[in-house]
């Protein structure tokens, strides 16, 4: 409950922290805090600005998007903010990283051949190879649970839709799940823990709210509808 805009929630993998972004500072800088608000921690202290955390899944280390070097690039991170190293020094932007569920790969969104395109890495920034092939742009890759699918939203039909591609070096088969006169997944979307389903944020009622899906695009329900905008959304995997 801050004045600064704070948004793009990602949980710890058991649960015990969220990391998110936070304008409170002047610029944007990740944070983590308990899940009930308390314990507030900064993790970078940039004058320029940190977005996009996401944990790796042994929960060690977090990746992140920073214009700290004059334009957005990759960033990695330890869990207490110390380390920081530089994953991606390209000349356009590079964003939306997402870990892998084995940690040994990141996907990310990259501008560099014009168009927003998916790309993935090792987790160390070497061996990066682009995925998608269609000349639009792409935003917000997400690895299924089980690393075999990847979701993403596109606009590739005019307006950002959510569609499925199956991982491959060179775009695997692609599966279209929204069509809506309005945007879908550009904002935010995530995979549920057993993979059969995605929670996306969409614009199509008017104000963006949160709403669920089969994997195969049927059955969507709404999970949060309301006067507000709801925007970025994080899935907290249940815990053994």
């Amino acid at each position: 409950d801050d004045p600064a805009a704070d948004s793009n929630p990602s949980w710890s993998p058991d649960g015990s922290r969220i990391a998110f972004e936070s304008h409170r500072a002047g610029c944007y800088a990740i944070y983590l805090m308990n899940p009930d608000g308390t314990e507030l921690k900064a993790l970078t202290d940039s004058t320029t600005d940190d977005w996009d955390a996401d944990w790796s899944p042994d929960g060690e280390r977090i990746v992140f998007r920073s214009n700290r070097d004059g334009d957005d690039d990759i960033y990695v991170m330890s869990k207490d903010g110390l380390d920081v190293v530089q994953l991606t020094d390209g000349e356009g932007r590079d964003i939306d990283p997402d870990w892998s569920p084995d940690g040994s790969s990141i996907l990310f969104a990259s501008d560099l051949d014009g168009y927003l395109q998916i790309f993935v890495m090792d987790s160390d920034g070497s061996n990066v190879r682009r995925l998608s092939r269609n000349w639009s742009d792409h935003r917000n890759p997400q690895w299924s649970p089980d690393g075999s699918r990847i979701a993403f939203a596109s606009d590739r039909d005019g307006d950002f839709e959510i569609y499925v591609m199956d991982y491959a070096e060179d775009e695997g088969s692609v599966d279209q799940l929204t069509d809506n006169r309005t945007h879908d997944g550009n904002y935010e979307l995530a995979w549920i823990a057993d993979g059969s389903a995605i929670i996306y944020a969409s614009g199509w009622e008017g104000e963006t709210d949160i709403y669920v899906m089969d994997a195969d695009g049927s059955n969507v329900q709404p999970l949060v509808v309301d006067a507000s905008d709801d925007i970025t959304v994080s899935w907290l995997s249940p815990q053994d």
